[in-house]
Parts: structure tokens; C-alpha cells; sequence
């Protein structure tokens, strides 16, 4: 990287840090912007490594919680 796309990097990445510490991490990578103005090619792999993995522990605790929330609307049922 040449020292002149090193400082824009750096500038844009002060704007990640912004979004990160106003919004949160996860708000910031997944809702907030993809930021495609970024250009650096390892910060957007490790991005979209991140909202990959959170999406899929997203999916897997609301799967996997799915039949106790159905348990406890049912012993809710059993109370009435």
C-alpha cells in the first residue's frame, strides 16, 4: 500500500471507529453501513467474516431456542 492509501485507510477506518464506539460492534457491521468506501482488502474480509459468523450464532441461538420458548407456553397453558 502506497503511504497516500494508507492515510485515506486510516482516515476511513477512524470513521469505523466512530460508528463502533457510538453504535456498537455489531450494530456498526451489520446494520450501519458495509462501508465500501474502505479500501483495504483485508478489513472488508475480516468484516464480512464477522457479520457471517454473528448471523450464524444469530440463527443457531434462535433455533435452538425455539423448543424451550414452546415448553414454556405450554406450562403457561397448564396454569390457566
Amino acid at each position: 500500500m502506497t503511504d497516500e492509501l494508507e492515510q485515506s485507510v486510516a482516515e476511513a477506518l477512524r470513521d469505523v471507529r466512530w460508528a463502533v464506539d457510538n453504535d456498537g460492534l455489531d450494530y456498526a457491521f451489520r446494520s450501519y453501513s458495509s462501508f465500501k468506501h474502505i479500501k483495504d482488502p483485508k478489513f472488508h474480509e475480516l468484516r464480512e467474516a464477522y457479520v457471517k459468523a454473528a448471523n450464524e450464532l444469530e440463527d443457531y441461538v434462535n433455533e435452538h431456542a425455539a423448543p424451550f420458548e414452546e415448553d414454556e407456553s405450554e406450562d403457561e397453558e397448564d396454569d390457566d
